[in-house]
This record gives structure tokens, C-alpha cells and sequence, in this order.
């Protein structure tokens, strides 16, 4: 590591299935661009038992401990997004983390004064930019579109919301979240206040500003791998009852 100073230290969570190829991309790309600026002090690992088969899931495993051999990894029997949210956020406590999945390429170098310098007050994660999305630079926060339901007369307000794409955040903000994610629905899901009110409500006051590719020709620094992964395979992602279902069909 560059640096042993404190404001480098970092937590380091993985939201991950069995596709070895992948994070290997995501891994490296993330080692060269990201962990090298920072004190990594602790890697937990939730790999789910989605997408492969047993030989797959040790490979993943392999992947994992190449890079971290002291990873903590939690294998549930059963693939919940949900519950691997919040079990990864319950394992923060203070300090700064990064929230990982394992389908993202991080493009440009990513150093501690360009997180701090977007958490100012009022913000408690700054998300990482992916180069799919364009209105980055027409917000200044993350947020959603909300039609109240009880008065929709009134028509759409901004709620703030978080997101589970690469970020960092307060430790101590996703732990407190974890508290609140209801496992059984996707956490992307539950921001709305008809959803989930105690868990939108505590990301209302912690917003998440970001982090994009300044001076360069796309607004990300992110490429989604995981997107072109699943069109090569014709699979397609299915909202029910607020979580997400993926299904396999034929090559699109």
C-alpha cells in the first residue's frame, strides 16, 4: 500500500456469484486502479450460488483469495441479493468502505482526496460512475422519481436514493442501514418510502454524490460488465414483488 495514514484506511465489501471470469476482471482492474491507493483492512466476500456450478463456485473462491488471502467469505446455501446486502453492511462498523460487485471495471485511477473531496456534509457515500448512464452530471445526487400514493395529485418528488452499484460509504452508515434492509426484497428496491419508510428515511439525511471521470470523454469511470455478460447468455432480470428474478432464455 501507498500509504498507512488513517484517511487511507479502508473496508472493502463483495456482493458476488459464481462467475470467476468476470471478477477476475473486476478484481484486477480494482487492485490496479483503487486498492493500491489505500489500506485495505479488511475484504468480506458474500458469494452466492447463483449463476454456475460447484467447480465455478471454487473457482470464484480462488479469485477471491488470490487477491485477499485472509478474505472473509460467506457461502449461504440459498442466493438472496437482499440478504448478501445485509449481511456484507453489517460487517462495517466506522470508517470508510467500499461497496464492490463483482461485474464492474473500474477504467481510471481512484485515489482517498477524490472520495473525501466528494463527502461533504450532508453525504455519506459517493457512488463510482458508470459510463452506461449519461444525467450523472445533471444531478448533484443520487435520487429517484417518487409518486406519492396517497396524494398523487401532487405528482413526482425527488427521494434520495443510494444504490448498489460500486460506492463508498460511511461504515458506520452501512451498518445502520443493514439493520433496516428487509431481506427478502432487493435494498434498491426498498429506498422508496412506501417501501421500506426507516430505510428511506436514514439514506434522506446521507446522500450519495459522485465520482465521476473528470477531463475525460465519457462521464463514468465504471464499465458494466456484468450487462454484456448476461445478453451473450439471453438472460434477462424479472422484477416480482420487489426482488429480482433472473431467467435464462435463448441469445437475444
Amino acid at each position: 500500500m501507498n500509504s498507512q495514514d488513517s484517511n487511507n484506511e479502508l473496508q472493502v465489501c463483495l456482493i458476488a456469484t459464481r462467475r470467476p471470469e468476470i471478477l477476475e476482471i473486476t478484481l484486477e482492474s480494482f487492485n490496479r486502479n483503487l486498492f493500491c491507493n489505500f489500506n485495505v483492512k479488511n475484504f468480506f466476500a458474500n458469494l452466492d450460488p447463483a449463476f454456475g456450478d460447484l467447480a465455478q463456485h471454487k473457482l470464484t473462491k480462488e479469485c477471491i483469495r488470490d487477491y485477499f488471502p485472509n478474505a472473509i467469505i460467506n457461502e449461504p446455501k440459498e442466493a438472496s441479493f437482499g440478504h448478501a446486502v445485509k449481511w456484507a453492511w453489517g460487517q462495517f462498523n466506522s470508517g470508510l468502505a467500499l461497496h464492490l460487485e463483482d461485474d464492474w471495471k473500474l477504467e481510471e485511477n481512484v485515489v482517498p482526496q477524490d472520495v473525501y473531496s466528494k463527502l461533504k456534509p450532508g453525504y455519506s457515500a459517493v457512488t463510482l460512475c458508470g459510463n452506461h448512464k449519461k444525467w450523472y452530471k445533471r444531478r448533484s445526487y443520487l435520487w429517484v422519481g417518487c409518486r406519492r400514493t396517497s396524494f398523487p395529485y401532487l405528482g413526482v418528488t425527488k427521494v434520495a436514493a443510494l444504490g448498489t452499484q460500486p460506492k463508498f460509504i460511511f461504515g458506520s452508515f452501512a451498518y445502520a442501514l443493514s439493520k433496516l434492509i428487509d431481506p427478502a426484497l432487493d435494498p434498491e428496491k426498498q429506498m422508496l418510502p412506501h417501501i421500506n419508510p426507516a430505510f428511506s428515511a436514514l439514506i434522506q439525511n446521507n446522500k450519495c454524490g459522485f465520482l465521476d471521470a473528470a477531463g475525460s470523454k465519457t462521464y463514468g469511470v465504471l464499465t458494466d460488465l456484468g450487462r454484456v455478460w448476461r445478453e451473450q447468455r439471453g438472460i434477462v432480470k424479472v422484477i416480482e414483488h420487489g426482488k429480482s428474478i433472473w431467467l435464462e432464455g435463448e441469445n437475444n
